[in-house]
């Protein structure tokens, strides 16, 4: 099973700071703690326009304080790239509630 959580902070200019690590469970482990991989971290991503099209450039610090003993990992760095799609909804959805 995977979870993921998030937390995001937008700043001025396209900047961002946030969090969105996603929680591991191997239901098929052992049960002595070799199930969860539990991540924190930070990111920082910046929205920049590129010809017409904005793009994503982020970047995540992650530790895993809770992680699988013979294989899971103790630390990542995720770097993405990503395309940001306008909105295809403009208004406000839930306005004639």
């Amino acid at each position: 099973m995977n979870l993921q959580y998030f937390a995001s902070h937008f700043l001025p200019n396209g900047w961002n700071i946030g969090t969105s690590p996603s929680m591991l469970v191997n239901w098929y482990a052992n049960k002595s703690g070799n199930m969860v991989t539990f991540p924190i971290g930070i990111s920082v991503s910046k929205v920049q326009r590129i010809g017409i099209l904005p793009i994503r450039f982020a970047v995540q610090g992650q530790y895993m304080p809770v992680h699988p003993d013979a294989f899971g990992q103790e630390w990542n760095v995720p770097v993405t790239i990503a395309p940001v799609i306008p909105k295809l909804i403009t208004g406000n959805v839930l306005e004639d509630w």
